[in-house]
């Protein structure tokens, strides 16, 4: 496949403990109740493609947090996100997304994509994460280089000068194009994406290990608060939830019709 792999064994295992928090953002009150808990089963979500097309710029920027119930699946890598190009196969992002994706093979091997046109690019994290621990994951590319950080600290980079053909499929977030098997066991919070490079913006996007901060300031084209944005969360920690809103620009909310499909809410937030 013409992959190229940097492995990190960084020791950056300092996650962040499952609770509640509140933060105060630049445009007010601000707090992170929920997130959403997907089974490992047959939880999904999805959501549109306005505007989460990286190859009109040259450039985006994934980001969100996870925490991990288990590392045992049915079967392959546990996906965050992923979209799926027309042949099949992943554009670049996250354990998953397209043109990029992240997965989680094991609990010491994270790998992140970036498909390239001609080839794909990955960088390997290796720090061996923990079940009921919050982790950062960002990553980026800039039209010339991806890189990826972890809890806020740069980990990986490579050099890629272009990007695969924009998916013209949905995002899912808990699936990946493995399907039942590659299947999310753990919580997700604020996922959000931009259509350029926020590298710069690190500090901003991870916080200074207080919560997870508001994002509102940095405009992103898609940001999912998993049950904090408008009525979403309000059956409460438990509840299983169809629609999660999107709180950017691009108004793609994610959904699931499905019941036995549905995440559940959880009071478990980064803090």
């Amino acid at each position: 496949m013409g992959s190229s792999v940097i492995s990190l064994g960084l020791g950056l295992g300092g996650g962040k403990s499952a609770t509640s928090s509140g933060r105060s953002g630049g445009g007010g009150a601000f707090a992170n109740a929920l997130s959403c808990d997907f089974d490992g089963s047959n939880d999904q979500m999805r959501t549109g493609n306005t505007g989460i097309d990286p190859t009109t710029t040259n450039a985006y920027t994934i980001a969100c947090w996870v925490n991990y119930d288990a590392f045992t699946s049915l079967s392959g890598p546990w996906s965050l996100m992923t979209k799926y190009n027309s042949d099949g196969s992943h554009n670049p992002g996250f354990s998953s997304f397209s043109p990029s994706y992240v997965r989680t093979n094991n609990a010491s091997n994270t790998e992140f994509y970036h498909n390239g046109a001609s080839s794909v690019k990955v960088v390997t994290l290796t720090t061996t994460l923990s079940t009921g621990v919050w982790y950062h994951f960002l990553q980026c590319w800039d039209g010339s280089t991806m890189k990826v950080y972890f809890n806020g600290s740069l980990v990986g980079s490579q050099s890629v000068s272009d990007v695969k053909t924009h998916s013209p499929y949905n995002l899912f977030v808990g699936l990946g194009r493995g399907g039942n098997g590659s299947r999310l066991n753990g919580k997700v919070d604020e996922v959000s994406f931009w259509t350029s490079d926020q590298s710069s913006n690190i500090a901003s996007i991870y916080g200074d290990g207080s919560g997870a901060p508001d994002l509102s300031g940095l405009s992103p084209i898609g940001w999912w608060r998993m049950g904090d944005t408008g009525t979403d969360g309000a059956a409460g920690a438990g509840a299983s939830v169809s629609t999660i809103t999107d709180a950017g620009s691009g108004g793609n909310n994610l959904a699931q019709s499905t019941a036995s499909a549905q995440p559940l809410l959880s009071s478990s937030v980064p803090s």
